[in-house]
């Protein structure tokens, strides 16, 4: 694969961008031609869907972004910060043929009863 780093330099683009060895539009671009390729594959997929079908992923990064009460720039994930960047998740709905729904296939369901599924919420910011 080809790099702009050097075999024995191993950073995050994070680093580079605050090291200056790559620009933050570089990695901006590279986040929007990473998601114009999942797209094309999602909206394939879709069609193929016959009924209601969500498209979500992970939330986003900081790229330079300031937050409060961080005066400087921040990059990558910063524990304890609460930027929309990092805590909104995009959700789609996209409406299909509705389609009977059965339970077959399911073998068993478990109820959250310990909040662990709840404390996972909250741990990753969303409760």
């Amino acid at each position: 694969m080809d790099s702009d780093f050097p075999d024995d330099v191993v950073e995050s683009a994070f680093e580079a961008i605050t090291t200056g060895r790559i620009e933050r539009e570089s990695v901006e671009q590279a986040y929007l031609a990473n998601l114009s390729y999942v797209l094309d594959y999602v909206e394939s997929l879709i069609k193929e869907l016959p009924n209601r079908t969500v498209v979500s992923a992970d939330h986003g990064e900081m790229l330079g972004e300031r937050a409060w009460p961080v005066p400087i720039r921040c990059y990558g994930h910063i524990l304890g910060i609460r930027t929309p960047e990092l805590t909104n998740v995009p959700w789609a709905v996209v409406d299909g043929e509705p389609r009977e729904m059965t339970d077959e296939g399911v073998l068993e369901f478990i109820p959250d009863t310990d909040g662990a599924v709840e404390d996972r919420l909250e741990a990753l910011g969303y409760r």
